[in-house]
């Protein structure tokens, strides 16, 4: 049997991580965690051991590196996921699945296992607050990101973290799932409105 996928989609300072680990505590299943950010920083640190670079020292070669290194690090991402869940066990997501080129490539990969594609979701104001308030964080890098990440607007679950608190939204997540008996849908729709038409744009 495979393993559930939840996948969060939302922006930068959306609070998706901060939802994750309460989602780790609620739910009533084992869950393992994977984000982006996370596979990022450790493919960072395996392109500088085995080219023995020096970061603090090369910090250009490192920056190249990374950004070369952009697309191949995605797709081991989401076949990572795929594998999770294949090996049966379960797993939650924490991304910024805003581009229609990667959309597409999950969808062909993840449309039929048990993904619930949930919508993390915080207005603008809030987003900007956060991200002065935290002082790690890109500032508009989230108001950019809003522009584009919902505009399939296909999903199985849908939280706001503005209006509600992180242990809100997770009990609504775990609701949906284990109360309600939610089928997850919003990925195989995807793909099938596209008709096979996948390939999208970089």
């Amino acid at each position: 049997m495979k393993g559930k996928i939840i996948y969060l989609n939302g922006t930068s300072s959306a609070g998706k991580t901060t939802l994750a680990s309460e989602l780790i505590t609620v739910l009533p299943e084992k869950y393992l965690y994977l984000s982006l950010d996370n596979y990022n920083h450790e493919v960072g640190k395996m392109f500088v051991s085995l080219l023995a670079l020096d970061p603090e020292v090369m910090k250009n070669d490192l920056a190249q590196g990374k950004k070369l290194l952009h697309k191949p690090i995605l797709e081991l991402m989401y076949n990572t996921i795929k594998v999770v869940s294949e090996l049966g066990m379960n797993v939650i997501v924490d991304d910024v699945l805003n581009n229609k080129f990667w959309l597409e490539k999950c969808c062909v990969l993840l449309q039929d296992h048990p993904l619930f594609f949930v919508k993390v979701f915080c207005p603008l104001e809030e987003l900007e607050r956060r991200e002065t308030h935290r002082g790690n964080r890109t500032i508009g890098k989230a108001s950019r990101q809003l522009e584009t990440i919902h505009q399939h607007d296909k999903y199985d679950i849908e939280v706001d973290t503005y209006i509600n608190t992180s242990s809100e939204c997770a009990n609504q997540i775990y609701e949906a799932i284990y109360i309600n008996k939610l089928e997850p849908k919003a990925f195989k729709e995807i793909y099938l409105q596209a008709d096979g038409n996948f390939g999208g744009i970089a």
